[in-house]
């Protein structure tokens, strides 16, 4: 009480459950009474947003009089299984719009002059697919508003490409959503029924492992659908399905952008197609083959040093499959069928054959009966098994770590790491090798380039040195060939990209496989004589292609399969003996296509005519600038020019000439007619 104003302010708290009604609020004092009237008031829901939702949703509810406490809330539905009313708490959160909403004493959100009150809650996990009350008790009474809670499917695009990338949902063969993934890949589809979906990410220039996800929504949400984006390269593929008894194999060439969208997915191009993915080149890639010494798993015949490669390849997509070999070879001598299964117990020999490394050049050609051998006949190709150096750039693909999905090994014997990139005992129990193509692939989209079954190389085992090495071949001789990428039977620590191991050629076993490469070429030449800097080179034939000489006229041409070529070089002004140069690639690089080249000597040439033609100076201005005099005749030429763009100007005092001026192009050809006529 204010003692000089008599002015008096009491407080109390109202009892909880006090019913709704209109209530007498009596004072009593030593002077007397006094009252008024107070009105209990109940909740009074106005609209829930969204008012369908799935778990792990923030839903707002907006209303009156929801009370200065957190008032109690709850979900009501009818169990789908004891088909009885359930209940579910609501655990409010506090709303965005209020920060500080609960942290004074619990005090709700209520504007306490309007009593407009907001609260929000996130959808709990395991709310029944449906429709269901929304439940509010502010202390004096409650209300309800009605809510649908559905399901969500979500996941995640990893590796080259994060944003943007069109997600479409499918749901019995038909599309029902399409959304975008965000900057951090993440995408959503939400408000989901009850039911069989298919999600299918799709962006052209790249493919997505898995290609697509079958999911089943049954009364939970859907997470983790994830997919790893891997940018497409440069293929060829082989059409081998007309058989052994073919005698050529139709061999096809794609980009990124015209390759078949299923040329992952499709078991055409894992039976009757095989499929080579380029790895360019480009006149020199170096890695470091081997192992560091704190690799977990690591052997000691692993140890790390710097190779450098000079020629580019095309290397199998996937292991060569049964269906593959019995198309080329007529047979299966698998012990594990399946046509999508990789082939195994076949030999060195039966692979590739003949003589490794071999010399001079083309005497180290696969023998005519092994599968190496008899698809290059059949291609035009040169097939053959990759050296080790080559094995391990492509296992790795820019990678360092120990699996080339760019992680390193928890265990040596079973780990995550290893079962997301290869089947190996771990994985597979034990059991048998695997259809191929269903572990994740590594950044240039090969798979099962660890496990599932050892592949053979051209090389004859040796220790490794620490001496830095161009193209390795292996030794000249030896008893054994090199093994790479581990199989169904090994732990996790011998399906690392640098594990190796030692074979002996004609073993035939259940766990030993193969997969080819197309040999690539290199071309150099030069440019000398009057100009050999900055020369256009232009390739045509079975590839084209177009470069320019260096400062020193020299130019190159990478990672070039076997054909017939022609290199042509040009720039204006100039001509050049040979005007072109035809080659063969077969089995070696081509050097020596060199060219000389002479720069064109042309003329501008006219008359001059009218009332003077003698003495009249003509002047010449544009790629070259000069002047000269009308002879008797009127004639007058300009000799020694470039190709290029000029302008002819004749001047004399005390005339004028029609025209004033011409412009004249020069292409390859001298110039005639550039006639004017004087005027005193």
């Amino acid at each position: 009480m204010n003692v000089e104003t008599g002015e008096s302010k009491v407080a109390f708290f109202i009892p909880e459950k006090l019913p709704v009604a209109d209530y007498k609020l009596i004072l009593f004092c030593v002077s007397g009474t006094t009252e008024s009237v107070l009105s209990m008031t109940g909740p009074n829901i106005g609209t829930v947003y969204p008012a369908i939702a799935s778990a792990g949703d923030e839903v707002a509810v907006e209303g009156l009089y929801f009370g200065q406490k957190k008032p109690r809330m709850w979900f009501e539905y009818i169990h789908p299984k004891t088909l009885k009313i359930a209940t579910m708490p609501i655990t409010i959160v506090t709303p965005l719009e209020y920060p500080d909403a609960y942290d004074h004493g619990g005090q709700s959100c209520m504007e306490l002059e309007t009593g407009k009150s907001l609260v929000r809650f996130i959808v709990p996990p395991g709310l029944p697919n449906g429709e269901c009350n929304i439940f509010l008790d502010n202390g004096t009474g409650s209300a309800f508003v009605l809510f649908t809670c559905r399901f969500h499917i979500s996941g995640k695009i990893s590796r080259d490409i994060l944003k943007g990338i069109d997600v479409i949902l499918y749901q019995n063969g038909q599309e029902i959503s399409r959304t975008q993934s965000g900057s951090d890949g993440y995408y959503t589809f939400s408000t989901l029924l009850d039911g069989d979906y298919t999600v299918y990410p799709k962006l052209k220039g790249y493919f997505f492992f898995p290609a697509y996800y079958d999911v089943t929504i049954n009364g939970k949400n859907k997470d983790n659908y994830n997919f790893v984006a891997t940018k497409l390269w440069d293929f060829i593929v082989i059409d081998a399905s007309a058989g052994p008894n073919a005698d050529f194999y139709p061999v096809e060439k794609y980009n990124s952008e015209n390759a078949p969208e299923d040329l992952y997915w499709n078991d055409l191009y894992k039976t009757d197609k095989i499929v080579l993915r380029k790895v360019s080149i480009s006149g020199s890639a170096k890695f470091k083959i081997g192992s560091p010494t704190t690799e977990l798993g690591r052997v000691g015949n692993e140890t790390q040093h710097e190779v450098t490669l000079t020629q580019g390849y095309y290397v199998c997509v996937f292991e060569i499959t049964q269906k593959q070999y019995q198309n080329v070879m007529g047979a299966i001598p698998s012990f594990y069928r399946g046509d999508t299964r990789p082939v195994e117990q076949v030999s060195w020999i039966n692979a590739r054959g003949g003589n490794w490394p071999g010399d001079p050049p083309g005497s180290g050609i696969p023998s005519e009966s092994s599968f190496a051998g008899l698809l290059s006949s059949k291609t035009g190709l040169c097939i053959d098994l990759p050296t080790e150096a080559q094995w391990e750039y492509a296992c790795r693909a820019g990678t360092t770590t120990a699996l080339n999905t760019g992680k390193n090994l928890s265990s040596v014997i079973a780990c995550s790491e290893a079962t997301d990139a290869a089947w190996y005992s771990g994985d597979v129990g034990n059991s048998q090798h695997r259809p191929v193509g269903q572990k994740i692939p590594n950044y240039w989209g090969l798979f099962d380039m660890h496990g599932n079954v050892w592949e053979w190389c051209l090389d004859y085992y040796s220790n490794f040195g620490t001496a830095s090495d161009i193209d390795p071949k292996g030794p000249q001789t030896g008893s054994k060939k090199v093994g790479k990428s581990g199989s169904w039977v090994n732990p996790a620590g011998s399906v690392r990209s640098a594990r190796r191991t030692y074979i002996v050629p004609d073993n035939y076993l259940d766990y030993c496989g193969f997969r080819v490469i197309a040999k690539l070429y290199n071309v150099k030449g030069t440019v000398s004589g009057d100009i050999y800097g900055k020369v256009k080179i232009k390739l045509s034939g079975t590839a084209t292609d177009e470069t320019t000489t260096t400062q020193d006229g020299i130019y190159y041409f990478y990672d070039l399969l076997q054909g017939d070529y022609l290199v042509t070089p040009y720039m204006d002004g100039y001509i050049f003996e040979p005007s072109e140069r035809a080659f063969t690639i077969s089995d070696h690089d081509i050097y020596d296509l060199n060219f000389y080249s002479k720069q064109l000597k042309l003329t501008i040439s006219g008359h001059i005519s009218g009332d003077i033609t003698d003495g009249v100076t003509i002047y010449l201005q544009g790629t070259k600038y000069d002047s000269t005099t009308s002879a008797s005749d009127g004639s007058y030429k300009f000799i020694g020019l470039s190709t290029g763009n000029y302008t002819v100007t004749p001047c004399m005092q005390g005339y004028k000439f029609e025209p004033e001026s011409k412009d004249v192009s020069i292409f390859g050809a001298d110039v005639k007619n550039i006639d004017f006529t004087s005027i005193k």
